[in-house]
Formats: structure tokens, sequence, C-alpha cells
């Protein structure tokens, strides 16, 4: 499969001519390379808006995902979530994965 990325700051417009021909866009909701910074909460509008225009297209979010804000992400459109701090930095990085998977129902 092939995937578009987007930063915070990128509106969904700026790949437009190709995300027809994506399987996924991934949306980043921290900037990138900033290991444990803040979340970007009104990436989650620029979530909702790809899944309205192209409910065929996998939507994920990468970027401090917590069990804080997944249910609102899952919510929103999102399909795929990436959590490397939360996951990371827990002292049971399985129980914190199942954790994250039970606030979506996965599990």
């Amino acid at each position: 499969e092939v995937g578009v990325v987007l930063n915070p700051e990128t509106d969904l417009s700026e790949i437009s001519s190709v995300i027809h021909e994506a399987d996924v866009v991934q949306f980043m909701t921290v900037e990138p390379g900033s290991y444990g910074s803040d979340f970007h909460k009104e990436v989650i509008n620029k979530v909702t808006e790809a899944k309205r225009k192209h409910p065929e297209i996998s939507v994920e979010v990468d970027g401090h995902v917590t069990p804080e804000n997944i249910e609102e992400l899952r919510e929103a459109g999102a399909d795929l979530f990436v959590s490397g701090s939360y996951v990371q930095e827990s002292d049971n990085p399985g129980q914190a994965v199942r954790t994250l998977e039970e606030k979506i129902g996965d599990k």
C-alpha cells in the first residue's frame, strides 16, 4: 500500500491532486522529530475532513496517541494509530497497547 503523510500544519488541500492514488493518509499529530511533543488537537478536524471526503482511504494518526485521545481520534475517522511515547515510557508496554486497543474496541 502507498500512503501520504501530512505534518500538523499542512492543509488537506495540498494533497488534493494525489489523495485519490493513496491507500493511506497519515496525519502527524505532533511535530515530526519532536519525540513526546504536544498533541496538535486541530489535526482532529483534518482527520474528520479526510474521512468524510475520502471514506475509501485508511486514515492513520501518529504522535502522542494516548488513552485520553484515542477514542476522539477514532470517532473523528482514524482507522490506524501509532503511539510511541505512551507505549515506550510505560512500565508495561504490552498492557499500554492493550489499553489503547480496549479504548477503541479492538480487543
